[in-house]
């Protein structure tokens, strides 16, 4: 199964800005990609349905028309997919996002699956997206915001994927904001230095076109021909 989790260091980090630019890169290359946001939390209400906006964004990008297919399961509530089960007396649907997962990924080269926050973000009790990933046997990309503290956050999401035996497909660092810093200005450098060939780059703030490279080599380490 050729699928990759996006995970981030935090909630806002960039998880949907690099999940689109991957789909897009490997559409305009004649790879056969299609997205998953397993659950997605904050959803709004239209009439009696919920509208899951990063799903419809994700939607859009892989060429598909079946919301329930990127996203089967959504809550209003703006929490973690565990809290929000509970809140709403409704069930997170574990064995569907299996069933559909594996059923899209022998119809792709690649699916992205995006998550939500970071890797031990509850889905149940007992089951967090490191879960998801080892049982869907994804690669995991690590999506951190290029700031003051990131280094922490970056090496302990690693570290965590390496103690527990799950696949590192590398890190990128996202500029979220234009704003310049030392610490953002050192960043990239300093975990290169950290990571060696797992940190593939940084993306530049709201401009996609400068990071084909990037893209590139993700889809390198997640696509098999």
């Amino acid at each position: 199964m050729n699928g990759i989790l996006i995970t981030g260091t935090d909630t806002g980090v960039g998880k949907t800005y690099t999940a689109l630019g991957i789909l897009e890169f490997a559409k305009n290359n004649g790879i056969k990609v299609t997205a998953m946001k397993p659950w997605e939390t904050g959803c709004r209400h239209s009439g009696k349905r919920l509208i899951p906006s990063d799903a419809m964004r994700l939607m859009k990008a892989c060429g598909t028309k079946d919301i329930d297919r990127v996203n089967p399961c959504r809550f209003k509530t703006p929490v973690a997919p565990y809290v929000a089960g509970r809140l709403e007396g409704r069930s997170v649907h574990l064995d569907t996002i299996k069933k559909v997962y594996r059923k899209i990924s022998l119809q792709s080269d690649l699916v992205v699956v995006e998550g939500a926050g970071g890797l031990l973000v509850p889905i149940t009790k007992i089951f967090s997206y490191a879960d998801l990933a080892r049982e869907l046997s994804l690669s995991i990309l690590v999506v951190a915001a290029n700031k003051l503290g990131v280094m922490n956050h970056v090496l302990l999401t690693v570290d965590y994927i390496k103690a527990h035996g799950l696949m590192l497909a590398g890190v990128v660092l996202n500029n979220t904001s234009p704003k310049n810093t030392i610490a953002k200005k050192t960043n990239a450098h300093t975990l290169s230095l950290l990571l060696g060939r797992k940190f593939l780059g940084e993306l530049a703030f709201n401009q996609p076109g400068k990071d084909t490279q990037i893209y590139k080599k993700i889809l390198k380490l997640t696509v098999q021909k």
